[in-house]
C-alpha cells in the first residue's frame, strides 16, 4: 500500500512539473481562461476514468457531499478558478523556469495562511523561497517588476487559502 502512494505522489509531482513549460507552449496560441478550463476538463476526466478503473477500491463509506458543504465548495471551486487564471497569466507573461520556481511560494502561503506551527528550519525554507521570488520578481536589466511573477505570487497566495479552505473542510 505505501508503494502505491508512493507511485502516485512521485506520478502527481511528475504532472504538476511539466504542466508550467506545456502551459507556456500553449499560451502562444490560447488565452489563459482556456488553458485553465482545459486543466480541470482534463483533471475531471482523468478522475472519472481512474474512478471507473478501480471502482471496488473506492468505496470507502465517507459520507456524501450536502448542501451544508456547498459554501465551502463553491468557495473552493472560485479559488482555483481564480488561481489558475493567474497562474496562467502569470506564466503568459514570463518564462516557464521563472514560474516554475515562484510556485515554491505556495508552501510559504499555505504556512502562514493556515497558521502552522513553523519550525526553525521551515522559517529558513520559508526565507529562502521569499527571497528567490524577490528576486525573480525584479528585472534588473530594466529596473521594474515582472508583473507575470506578481501574478503567479497572487496564484500561490489563492492557492494557500484554498488549501485552507480545504484542510478545514475535511
Amino acid at each position: 500500500m505505501r508503494n502505491k502512494a508512493v507511485i502516485w505522489a512521485i506520478l502527481s509531482a511528475f504532472l504538476y512539473a511539466i504542466y508550467t513549460p506545456i502551459a507556456k507552449i500553449l499560451g502562444i496560441q490560447c488565452p489563459p481562461v482556456y488553458l485553465t478550463a482545459s486543466l480541470y476538463l482534463g483533471s475531471a476526466i482523468g478522475l472519472i476514468c481512474l474512478y471507473y478503473l478501480f471502482k471496488d477500491r473506492f468505496d470507502t463509506g465517507e459520507q456524501s457531499v450536502s448542501l451544508n458543504d456547498l459554501d465551502s465548495l463553491v468557495l473552493m471551486i472560485v479559488l482555483n478558478i481564480g488561481d489558475g487564471i493567474l497562474l496562467n497569466l502569470g506564466i503568459k507573461l514570463s518564462s516557464a523556469v521563472s514560474m516554475s520556481l515562484i510556485s515554491n511560494f505556495e508552501i510559504v502561503a499555505t504556512a502562514v495562511i493556515c497558521g502552522e506551527k513553523i519550525t526553525k528550519k521551515l522559517w529558513l525554507g520559508i526565507s529562502v523561497i521569499v527571497i528567490a521570488s524577490m528576486v525573480l520578481s525584479f528585472n534588473f536589466s530594466s529596473l521594474k517588476i515582472s508583473w507575470g511573477i506578481i501574478l503567479g505570487l497572487l496564484a500561490t497566495i489563492l492557492w494557500g487559502f484554498e488549501n485552507n479552505v480545504t484542510k478545514n473542510y475535511q
